[in-house]
């Protein structure tokens, strides 16, 4: 009996370059074939299709897949009609007409998956399943967490699940199916496929159960035995197709809804940690990216899904990732938001260790698209010179000619228009300031005085200044002041600034500030000045220029890190944001 899961292999080794080839102009590049993506606008191919391994992939969008996943995006196709389409045009028979809905065959297949669930679950309560229940409740999971996901245990046996089921009554040929089971040709004999794995059950939104992900667990030599990587999930199967499914979907539906309010995460135990400390509107993909077709059924639930990944290069890379893969697709009023997490940090962990207050807090900063897009592409590179500057403007603007749709499209563009253009006159500004001060004030290399002023008399009037008739918001404006020239004093200050209470708007400015700091730590002062720029706070950057003289050191350029420090250090005090016995 030829199963659906060997039909589908067999549909994706079919010549995926011809296929492709009938829409896209493919030409040949090295190993690969490359040509214009059919799924955003561009002129520059950034399109690429893996002969070989039958894969095809955008550099731009970030779409790809399979030629099974070519067809169902490029012809809005269901992967059933898909991989129909993909036979009738190779002549390959379908193993069964029966397979296109629901039928008696899928009806066995929900049973077999619902039946193997119990007896996982069963023996994660035996002797045998004690080190994967001990691996759950050292990540946090309450029992009733674990009833309630159905997480259970698979031991090493090669067989165990095979045996229960078949003496259950169901046939090796439905087992393997349902994806439980892979078949060896060399001994021609079918074995687990999930062994010595912790079983997470994929629930579907009709609530059955579809297919499964197996999460290995290294205890008595399952490395080396060679179980496979460390997550696996089931194959492609009549009931399951991963790229069509969310894992956690059936039971953040509701939630989502009510709270108008959506998370994605990127794994399994994220969703569960989430949902045991009340976010129950979380989801994640199943350890592949997030999909074009995902993004649209999530916006059937709420209108911006917050994509909340790991606080590592990787997790912010995929979020980079899954910003070109939406902005193509974006529609008026659908969209995303980005949360940024600490570093080092998943939201699993942080609910864990910090507290569902932590993770809200990140939740409620979360950036739109167009705010994360900008401030990625601008804090990418150096701006410092025409070129450089030329360079950022090119970039950010192209982004806004892959939106499909026309008055998104527009309303990109001129957004990102108006804040190049504030920068720009903030530049024309502040060069014009600078060379006003330079005529009045010029550096003398030889004494390193400006105009009639040495430096030790003008750092004696800011101080008199600022002790005696400086009001807060002028401290506060030097805390900002010197920060921007020295943004590495974030990592010894971070909590003494965090802890500012004020009333006046900079506040926002320094939390901003702050939290841009925290999150890229190598930022150079450029950088940091373009941020607080995109951000809206540049009448307070106007403000700190107008007022250089009594806010900042006049010898800035010739001085250490550590008189910076000291300076900081002086100016928290001014402000009675540190105690007298802190002074160093």
């Amino acid at each position: 009996m030829v199963t659906f899961s060997d039909f589908v292999e067999q549909i994706k080794q079919l010549p995926i370059v011809p296929f492709i080839g009938r829409w896209v102009k493919l030409r040949r590049q090295g190993h690969n074939f490359v040509g214009l993506c059919p799924f955003h606008q561009e002129k520059t191919p950034s399109f690429s299709v893996n002969e070989q391994k039958g894969f095809f992939y955008c550099f731009g969008c970030g779409a790809s897949g399979s030629i099974v996943d070519f067809a169902m995006k490029h012809e809005n196709l269901s992967f059933i009609q898909a991989t129909q389409r993909l036979a009738e045009m190779h002549n390959i028979p379908v193993p069964n007409e029966q397979y296109t809905s629901t039928n008696p065959i899928q009806k066995k297949i929900f049973e077999v998956l619902e039946e193997a669930t119990h007896f996982c679950q069963s023996l994660l309560s035996k002797p045998s399943g004690r080190p994967a229940m001990a691996y759950l409740e050292k990540r946090g999971l309450l029992a009733q967490t674990i009833t309630q996901f159905r997480l259970g245990w698979l031991d090493n046996s090669s067989q165990s699940l095979l045996k229960h089921l078949t003496q259950s009554g169901y046939s090796q040929e439905i087992i393997h199916e349902a994806g439980l089971t892979t078949y060896s040709e060399r001994t021609q004999t079918y074995y687990d496929r999930f062994r010595g794995r912790i079983m997470f059950p994929i629930i579907s939104r009709q609530d059955k159960i579809i297919g499964f992900g197996g999460r290995l667990l290294e205890i008595e030599n399952t490395a080396s035995q060679n179980f496979g990587p460390k997550y696996l999930n089931s194959p492609e199967t009549t009931v399951f197709h991963k790229g069509d499914v969310l894992y956690g979907e059936f039971l953040m539906a509701k939630t989502a809804r009510i709270k108008k309010r959506l998370i994605v995460v990127e794994g399994y135990m994220d969703v569960i940690g989430l949902h045991q400390a009340g976010f129950n509107e979380a989801v994640a993909p199943l350890g592949t990216a997030i999909n074009t077709q995902q993004i649209e059924r999530l916006w059937h639930y709420v209108d911006e899904p917050i994509i909340c990944f790991d606080g590592d290069h990787a997790g912010i890379r995929a979020s980079q990732r899954l910003a070109d893969l939406v902005i193509p697709i974006l529609k008026p009023g659908k969209s995303i938001q980005i949360a940024t997490m600490p570093s080092g940090y998943d939201p699993d962990l942080l609910v864990l260790t910090q507290g569902a207050n932590a993770l809200e807090h990140v939740l409620q900063k979360s950036q739109n698209l167009a705010d994360f897009i900008w401030q990625q592409e601008i804090t990418a590179t150096k701006t410092d010179t025409p070129e450089r500057w030329a360079g950022f403007k090119e970039r950010i603007l192209k982004k806004t000619s892959d939106i499909q749709h026309n008055d998104v499209k527009s309303a990109y563009y001129n957004l990102y228009q108006t804040k190049i253009s504030k920068i720009q006159q903030q530049d024309n500004l502040s060069n014009s300031t600078f060379s006003t001060r330079k005529k009045h004030y010029s550096i003398n290399s030889n004494n390193r005085t400006y105009g009639s002023y040495r430096a030790q008399e003008g750092e004696a009037i800011r101080k008199s200044t600022l002790n005696q008739g400086g009001s807060e918001y002028f401290r506060l404006l030097r805390v900002v002041g010197l920060l921007m020239m020295k943004p590495m004093l974030i990592a010894k200050y971070a909590e003494e600034l965090s802890s500012i209470e004020t009333m006046h708007l900079i506040g926002q400015m320094l939390r901003d500030l702050i939290d841009f700091l925290l999150e890229n730590t190598n930022a150079n002062s450029e950088q940091l000045h373009r941020f607080l720029l995109s951000k809206g706070h540049d009448n307070f950057v106007d403000e700190i220029n107008k007022h250089r003289l009594m806010l900042l050191p006049l010898d800035a350029d010739h001085q250490s890190d550590e008189f910076f420090e000291k300076q900081l250090h002086e100016a928290l005090e001014m402000a009675h944001l540190t105690k007298s016995s802190e002074k160093k």
